[in-house]
């Protein structure tokens, strides 16, 4: 029988753990260890075709001011008391807006009526009888271009105008190329003329063919914005 003593023992148990750890250590270095599944090495092919072709077929140019547009009396018009300016951009010109300017018909100051992008413009309601200069310029980043050779344009003399159907209420109904109306209607309706007036003096005659409503009808003047669903002269107030 052999007898150890308590430091030999512990000593004896000591190194048996130690043993076992290492031992545990490296076989769990072994199972964790990582083998790469996919190759490190691959080709990569790049198509650069498109790529040049778009460089070589670039254009480049000095961005300027653009030339003055020219107007194009052949396609201008007036009619009643509006009229209507075709311009074309100077060639080559890079155009962000157009400025169209209009005189008051009697020779004075010119005021800007429109700024976009478009070649025609239409104003309305201009002076009867008056002789209008109108003129365009063109701008950019860069500047504004001169103003284009003027035009003139002639309003007409008379007002040749019919009842609009555009702004009317839908109980009114329309016939005779927009120069008869009727409502059957028993609350008030008003209806318009297609042109408007700035100044001047103008008359106009109406026939009434049928009247057998309750309301009393009533005629006069009165602005574009006027209520259509109240009778006119309403809200007018006498001083």
């Amino acid at each position: 029988m052999h007898y150890y003593s308590q430091d030999s023992f512990c000593r004896e148990v000591s190194n048996g753990l130690l043993s076992r750890v290492n031992m545990a250590n490296q076989n769990f270095n072994k199972d964790i260890e990582l083998v790469p599944r996919v190759s490190p090495e691959f080709e990569l092919t790049l198509d650069s075709t498109p790529v040049q072709h778009s460089i070589q077929t670039m254009n480049f140019f000095q961005m300027k001011a653009p030339g003055k547009p020219t107007i194009l009396p052949e396609e201008c018009s007036a009619e009643n008391n509006s009229v209507t300016i075709v311009w074309q951009p100077h060639s080559e010109s890079i155009v962000d807006n157009y400025y169209l300017e209009i005189d008051d018909g009697n020779g004075g100051d010119f005021r800007v009526v429109y700024v976009g992008r478009e070649t025609m413009c239409t104003v309305d309601g201009l002076h009867f009888n008056s002789l209008y200069y109108a003129r365009v310029k063109a701008g950019n980043y860069c500047g504004e271009s001169n103003y284009s050779d003027p035009i003139s344009l002639q309003t007409a003399e008379l007002a040749w105008f019919h009842f609009d159907p555009v702004s009317a209420h839908p109980d009114i109904l329309f016939s005779n190329d927009n120069q008869t109306v009727t409502c059957n209607s028993y609350d008030h309706r008003v209806v318009l003329g297609s042109v408007g007036f700035s100044k001047g003096v103008h008359y106009w005659e109406i026939v009434m063919d049928r009247y057998d409503c309750q309301t009393d009808p009533a005629i006069g003047i009165a602005r574009f914005d006027v209520g259509k669903c109240f009778m006119l002269g309403k809200w007018l107030k006498w001083y």
